[in-house]
């Protein structure tokens, strides 16, 4: 009895062998293809959209296609959050290097890639204005709080003294010191509100110039996924010929990834094979293809 169990189970290890190795050997050509297209995107990107590497990768999903990442933001500084409280904290101190930055608070996020000395001066400056306003806007913090304590000691004391008076005969120079508070309290309130005013002032400016970087970025993120669909576009016209081994009833999918956002274009297998054969040109491939945000 024993004998047969072990016999049958041989033949069925046999078996799943057989069928793990046709399968290994069914992928392998089809994930070469898909390998080798995507060696031709990835350059293909950094030629048409002037970077200097480009993140790829890519997976093969049985009888669906094939899934391709590209990550387009190796690197790019922005101050990502427009905080709603009065007064945002001083970024904490930033480490730049040749290829890398890293920052703690979330103000400005960066990918690790190669930068460019321009943008690398770039990052420098748009750092230094953020520094220099948060800077300001801590010292005016500061004031104003020490205003605003400045202002409950007189407060305190006023009442104090207000019950002294009640209290005691010798009256003149309490009221004469009771004077002097009122004018200084009066004096404190003013220097408090102007100082509330030039707050407001300033958060409302930092808010607009943070506002307009944040438009100006996206609109920069916007022009480089579209010069990327149509650089993919392209590259599928010319060489998804290679995909030789997905089906026509398969799929390309895309996926950008920019920051925190990401956009997948789904280019059928089919108007692949038709753009290769001329029957159609990459501007309607791109149109033909199913967009959406992720």
């Amino acid at each position: 009895m024993m004998k047969k169990y072990v016999l049958a189970s041989a033949m069925a290890l046999s078996v799943l062998s057989v069928g793990t190795a046709a399968q290994t050997s069914e992928f392998e050509s089809v994930n070469r293809q898909i390998s080798i297209v995507e060696n031709i995107l990835s350059t293909a990107l950094k030629q048409d959209l002037a970077l200097n590497s480009v993140q790829i990768s890519s997976t093969y999903l049985a009888q669906q296609g094939v899934l391709y990442r590209v990550r387009l933001d190796n690197h790019f500084v922005f101050v990502s959050e427009i905080a709603d409280v009065p007064l945002p904290p001083l970024p904490p101190e930033v480490v730049i290097t040749a290829d890398s930055m890293t920052m703690s608070d979330g103000h400005v996020e960066f990918i690790n890639g190669d930068i460019e000395s321009g943008e690398h001066e770039e990052i420098i400056i748009s750092l230094e204005g953020i520094r220099e306003q948060s800077e300001q806007m801590r010292e005016q913090a500061e004031l104003q709080r020490e205003l605003a304590f400045k202002l409950r000691e007189l407060n305190r004391e006023q009442r104090e003294i207000e019950v002294q008076t009640k209290l005691s005969n010798e009256t003149k120079e309490l009221s004469e010191r009771l004077v002097q508070l009122e004018r200084e309290i009066v004096k404190v309130k003013e220097q408090k509100d102007a100082l509330s005013a030039k707050n407001k002032v300033l958060v409302k400016k930092v808010k607009a110039e943070r506002l307009k970087q944040k438009e100006q970025h996206q609109e920069k993120q916007q022009a480089q996924l579209e010069s990327a669909l149509t650089s993919v576009a392209r590259s599928l016209c010319d060489y998804g010929v290679g995909m030789r081994d997905i089906k026509d009833d398969e799929y390309v999918n895309i996926e950008f990834s920019q920051s925190r956002s990401k956009h997948m274009a789904v280019f059928k297998k089919a108007d692949i094979s038709r753009c290769v054969s001329g029957k159609m040109d990459y501007q309607k491939l791109l149109s033909n293809a199913q967009q959406y945000k992720l």
